[in-house]
């Protein structure tokens, strides 16, 4: 289990208790995504093996077994199309700042 984790973007990305419960079509997901490059819907269905809309609600599956410090982020493409990009993303958390006046 531990292997599977570190191959699929290491402790604090995917926990051992999650790994038994991914479906073999949210895993799918999760490697079309854990490279943290933005993937096109279109992308998402011709490499999902479920195709269609249901390789992205794999993808919706996928956004609660991530830890808090991950999220899948969505945005529409630039091009002005009707499609959508998707991406894993570390969530950003500042540091303390401490005293502004010191």
């Amino acid at each position: 289990m531990t292997e599977f984790i570190r191959a699929h973007g290491g402790r604090g990305v995917l926990m051992p208790t999650d790994v038994p419960s991914l479906q073999k079509g949210i895993r799918e997901a999760y490697e079309i995504l854990r490279d943290g490059e933005w993937h096109s819907g279109t992308e998402i269905k011709q490499r999902h093996s479920q195709g269609g809309g249901e390789a992205l609600r794999r993808v919706r599956d996928l956004r609660p077994k991530l830890t808090p410090d991950f999220v899948v982020e969505k945005c529409r493409a630039k091009d002005g199309s009707r499609n959508w990009l998707y991406r894993i993303s570390r969530v950003h958390v500042p540091e303390e700042q401490g005293d502004l006046f010191a």
